[in-house]
């Protein structure tokens, strides 16, 4: 979950939470996000705890592949030949800007700078080009394609330009969004996902050709239309038949659909009562990898493409690229000793979180990491000062404690929370009557993760 639109300043106030909640990727996942097929099919890259990692297929270790101090990863793509990595920059919601990553050096270059949002790349068949969506210069959502040079940036043209649609849209602003670019097979054109000219919700999936300010022509055409989120990220199959897509049509939860790309009916590939997004299929087309939040926080899945059949990407070992210990961690009440449910806010030596793997990672309106937790959990962060700050409801004051990271120990802590009132014993109750569960953002709740979270 990100934080609101004015935490940078060079994104568009139009957009407003939806965007927020539904498009941009979670600044430090502690879970896999983002998948992408390397060439061969034989692993899958993807963000995880501000990262860029791997996993081999069939194996259940996942290897750190990209670190960057203090800087937020996601949003990996392979190129085509296998030798280069773009993928996204966050300085924690200050800007995203794009690199590219030489896999064989190690090395990474800037392929954008400056303020704004520059994310979701998305390469040509050939490498030598590669799409992606900036708000530069107005702050608006367009797709741009940039040619890539010997490991460089080079001219970038801009396919969609900012566009009124003559009114302020609830919850969808005044100007069009224009996201989500993928290439046709053959190079020449582009799928992508803009509002332009509806009223309501952020989708058409729209097909043109590469070329300037292609929205104001005939050749830019509508495939499919409805009115649904942020998470449709449309790619084109292998043979250049089918796309697959995420959608919510019909029903509650994001599911994932297949559509011929001339147009026409919908397939559904799922059938859940949890969301399934971000779809990518295999460089053979014989599997989608994706995300889905089944078990609460989101994992990386695979399904056949061909009958469905669906296996969960498990990770049991995470190989960090520099040293690491282990924090472990009870909370209790100070009079009691019971453990209690609490809010967590972390900051390593690097300046980030490491949220543990079974807990969803937020971004308060402050800007600030933090997690809820029953009472105990497990993380691991880097060697150095690692400084947790605990917090429970209004009746209990602020514990802060430090331990010092040591590589490959573990360091055990009690955190013992005071309480400063209570209110219920002078006859006061909280409570809400205006709760969505599972409306915005990328958890799969339950109404017995929701009591714990209200007990926090």
């Amino acid at each position: 979950m990100r934080t609101n639109a004015g935490t940078c300043p060079h994104l568009s106030m139009a957009v407003g939470n939806y965007m927020h909640n539904y498009y941009f990727a979670p600044a430090a996942s502690s879970t896999p996000w983002w998948p992408s097929w390397s060439p061969d099919g034989k692993r899958i890259a993807f963000a995880m705890d501000g990262s860029i990692w791997t996993i081999e297929m069939g194996s259940t270790v996942a290897k750190e592949l990209v670190y960057s101090p203090r800087e937020y990863l996601s949003m990996p793509e392979f190129s085509p030949d296998g030798k280069w990595l773009a993928y996204t920059a966050d300085d924690d919601a200050k800007s995203i800007n794009l690199r590219l990553l030489n896999i064989a050096t190690g090395q990474s270059v800037d392929l954008t700078t400056g303020p704004h949002v520059n994310h979701e790349p998305a390469w040509s068949p050939g490498g030598q080009r590669l799409a992606y969506v900036s708000t530069a210069p107005n702050g608006h959502f367009n797709v741009f394609v940039m040619d890539i040079v010997d490991g460089r940036p080079g001219k970038s043209v801009q396919i969609t330009t900012d566009n009124s649609f003559g009114r302020d849209r609830l919850y969808f602003g005044n100007v069009d969004v224009h996201i989500s670019p993928a290439f046709s097979p053959d190079g020449k054109e582009l799928l992508f996902v803009s509002n332009r000219g509806i009223p309501l919700g952020s989708c058409a999936i729209w097909r043109v050709p590469v070329e300037p300010n292609v929205m104001g022509t005939p050749r830019a055409k509508v495939i499919h239309k409805e009115e649904t989120l942020y998470r449709t990220r449309p790619q084109w199959s292998p043979d250049g038949k089918r796309m697959v897509y995420a959608s919510h049509l019909g029903g509650q939860y994001t599911e994932l659909f297949v559509l011929p790309t001339v147009g026409g009916e919908p397939y559904k590939m799922t059938f859940s009562a949890h969301d399934n997004f971000l779809p990518r299929w295999s460089p053979d087309g014989e599997w989608i990898a994706y995300i889905s939040n089944e078990g609460g926080v989101p994992q990386l899945k695979t399904m056949k493409s061909w009958g469905g059949e669906q296996h969960v990407v498990r990770i049991a070992e995470r190989r960090y690229m520099r040293p690491m210990g282990t924090v472990s961690v009870r909370i209790v009440d100070d009079a009691t000793g019971a453990e209690v449910a609490a809010r967590v806010y972390q900051t390593a030596a690097d300046g980030k979180p490491y949220t543990p793997p079974d807990s969803y990672e937020r971004l308060a309106a402050l800007n600030r990491h933090l997690f809820h937790t029953p009472g105990h959990y497990i993380t691991r962060a880097p060697v150095g000062a690692f400084k947790i700050e605990v917090t429970r409801d209004f009746e209990y004051e602020i514990a802060t404690t430090t331990v010092d990271v040591r590589p490959g120990s573990t360091n055990s802590v009690a955190i013992r929370l005071k309480r400063m009132v209570d209110f219920g014993a002078r006859g006061w109750q909280s409570g809400s009557n205006h709760v969505h569960m599972n409306y915005a953002g990328h958890l799969h709740n339950t109404p017995a993760n929701m009591l714990m979270m209200a007990r926090a």
